[in-house]
């Protein structure tokens, strides 16, 4: 069977209905029987506009099928943009008005080879192509794959990565340089700062294991007992009780106070007689 060159760019084998690139035979696609027929007869005419009853007779009635001028026309359309997926820039397939199609021999040369080259010029690997427009996606080899797939995944771990620890570097910078002053006022000692809230002890006594439980205790017992500070507002706390495997048990005394400067002002207080298990 022969073989045909297409402007010097595709190699078309009317026996296994497959298109390849020249230059690039991965591109490779494979048409359908009735796109196949119907390329060969376009092909056979040496450039002779064949009527659309023609057409019509030798691709499906002949081979038992019935089609319609709309049925063509879609095929017409396939096989254009077949050959545009290709690289195939100059129009192949020609209407000739009140006639029907042809190949545009004056501006792309076809050419016929003997049956002979088709091994040594068309590759084993054939991807199946139905009568959709087909676009070409590169191929690579099993392990070329593979390899590819573990850069990729590579790549995006790193971004992560990389995205992640960016985004710590600025919250640290952000909380820190947003972090407020701990406050000043008479008579107690700065513990720690919540929700825009400063709290105070009476006693600057507790060890940094107590201090840390201390502040689970009292963040419990303000969400428990007392609205929460706002404005010039803190809080001012001291445990009567001892901490047991984290759990305390004792009495606490919670004042939510309006502070002036570095002075009380006023505060209403919360005593709280029995308090357990607040290890939350």
């Amino acid at each position: 069977m022969k073989l045909y060159r297409i402007d010097n760019q595709l190699l078309y084998n009317p026996a296994d209905h497959s298109l390849v690139r020249i230059d690039d035979d991965l591109s490779r696609m494979v048409l359908s029987h009735i796109s196949s027929r119907l390329f060969c007869l376009f092909l056979e005419s040496d450039g002779s506009a064949i009527p659309r009853n023609i057409i019509l007779q030798k691709v499906w009635d002949e081979h038992s099928l019935t089609a319609s001028g709309s049925n063509l026309n879609n095929y017409i359309s396939g096989l254009r943009k077949q050959f545009v997926a290709l690289g195939l820039e100059i129009p192949l397939i020609i209407t000739e008005p009140k006639i029907g199609f042809r190949i545009d021999a004056a501006r792309v040369s076809v050419e016929v080879y003997p049956d002979e080259i088709r091994a040594e010029s068309i590759p084993d690997a054939v991807t199946n192509i139905d009568e959709k427009p087909v676009h070409f996606t590169e191929k690579l080899s099993g392990s070329e794959s593979r390899l590819y797939s573990l850069k990729r995944v590579w790549f995006w771990l790193a971004s992560i990565f990389t995205a992640g620890t960016l985004i710590l570097f600025l919250w640290e910078g952000i909380t820190a340089f947003y972090t407020p002053e701990p406050r000043i006022i008479s008579g107690v000692h700065y513990s720690f700062t919540e929700g825009g809230c400063s709290f105070f002890t009476p006693e600057n006594s507790y060890s940094s294991f107590d201090v840390e439980n201390s502040r689970r205790v009292i963040l419990s017992l303000v969400k428990k007992y007392s609205a929460p500070c706002h404005g010039n507002g803190v809080v001012i706390y001291d445990l009567f009780g001892v901490f047991n495997n984290n759990i305390y048990n004792g009495r606490a005394l919670v004042s939510n106070c309006e502070a002036e400067a570095n002075s009380i002002v006023s505060c209403k207080s919360y005593f709280i007689y029995s308090v357990s298990d607040h290890n939350e």
